[in-house]
């Protein structure tokens, strides 16, 4: 039987809500960000953090959406694909010039905002 567990998050400060629940991924070796875009390498089929202009790292498949750290080739990390994400909470991305970036993180399901406001449960 599921379980759940009731806790309060400042909703001014998660910048995310998701539509579908989050995918386990194998990742390729590096440092990757909270809601930083990934891209699934070409030659390995191991997700990086998306680097624009690389032709191997370059189209995002998601955002991850693990804790900041810097992975080993290979292990497992989440991303979604589903999601609302307000602009200033994703990592890597110059929002005036990567115009390709943008278009990815929409192909991928990532619908963009400027903020995600909540409310507090009473």
């Amino acid at each position: 039987m599921g379980t759940f567990e009731r806790k309060s998050v400042d909703a001014n400060k998660i910048g995310i809500k998701r539509i579908e629940a989050d995918m386990r991924v194998p990742m390729g070796a590096g440092e990757v960000k909270y809601l930083q875009p990934v891209a699934q390498n070409k030659t390995d089929g191991l997700f990086y953090a998306y680097e624009a202009g690389d032709e191997n790292k370059g189209v995002i498949a998601g955002l991850y959406t693990g804790e900041d750290r810097t992975f080993e080739a290979k292990e497992i990390g989440v991303i979604t694909t589903q999601a609302i994400v307000a602009k200033e909470s994703i990592h890597g991305i110059t929002w005036t010039d990567d115009h390709t970036a943008i278009s990815a993180l929409k192909l991928a399901g990532i619908i963009l905002t400027e903020e995600i406001k909540g409310t507090k449960e009473a």
